[in-house]
């Protein structure tokens, strides 16, 4: 949030009139006038004022982090169940992948039998 109010004045006027737009009207001032008007509630420290907006930022953004974090401990239940099956698969490919020579010869006729047919 910070970056961007910091950028905003920096950003040469190249023709990208919409985008300039946006990111001046839609970004900056909001966020401008909220850190000033919470400055003005602390005699003018714009310290706590940033401090202010980041926490209020996070408590906006709190439901989508904790739906995502609900989303990963479904995701790692599935694993977990899943796990043993994985562990079975890469027991039999890993035995199957001990002899390279028998790969090769494997992969030629496959690859012949594709082409004869």
């Amino acid at each position: 949030m910070l970056l961007l109010l910091a950028d905003a004045k920096r950003r040469p006027t190249n023709g990208c009139g919409f985008i300039q737009l946006v990111h001046s009207n839609l970004l900056l001032a909001p966020f401008s006038h909220l850190i000033k008007f919470f400055a003005s509630l602390f005699n003018g420290n714009y310290g706590l004022s940033i401090i202010l907006m980041t926490i209020s930022s996070r408590l906006a953004l709190m439901p989508m982090m904790m739906k995502q974090y609900r989303n990963q401990l479904v995701m790692k239940e599935k694993m977990n169940v899943i796990q043993p099956e994985l562990k079975k698969y890469k027991r039999s490919t890993k035995n199957k992948q001990k002899d390279p020579e028998a790969q090769k010869k494997n992969a030629t006729r496959d690859d012949a039998n594709f082409i004869k047919t």
